[in-house]
């Protein structure tokens, strides 16, 4: 979703979680010709530091069999305005996340934390199923 005039990235946050979709969305950047030429971040929000190093370095090792660097960040508190703060402090062009809920029927489009920054962001977004 694109809530701005068009340009080419150059940062892109993808949002990290370890799960199907977010794995997905990694996969997606690594791979797409329009990511080539992009500082990439991978980003995780977890109040478990360990559980989350743990899960950026498989992110990691997945970008790196593609011959691809990444920054890895863990970030605590809210998901929603942890991203969207990341977002901006870091002047990041676009994030990637995935778009995945089993909660409750106003989510059942898209999960909470990706309704939240939806509303609340002023970056375009890359929202992957």
């Amino acid at each position: 979703m694109i809530n701005q005039e068009f340009k080419t990235p150059k940062k892109v946050a993808i949002a990290y979680d370890g799960g199907e979709g977010s794995t997905k969305a990694l996969e997606m950047i690594a791979k797409s010709p329009l990511f080539s030429d992009v500082q990439r971040h991978v980003v995780t929000v977890s109040k478990d530091r360990k559980k989350a190093q743990t899960l950026l370095e498989k992110a990691v090792f997945l970008l790196n069999s593609e011959g691809i660097e990444a920054s890895t960040v863990i970030l605590e508190g809210e998901p929603s305005s942890e991203l969207i703060a990341y977002q901006e402090r870091e002047n990041i062009d676009i994030t990637a996340m995935s778009a995945f809920s089993h909660a409750r029927l106003k989510s059942a489009i898209f999960g909470s934390t990706t309704s939240k920054i939806l509303k609340g962001t002023k970056k375009p977004l890359l929202i992957l199923r």
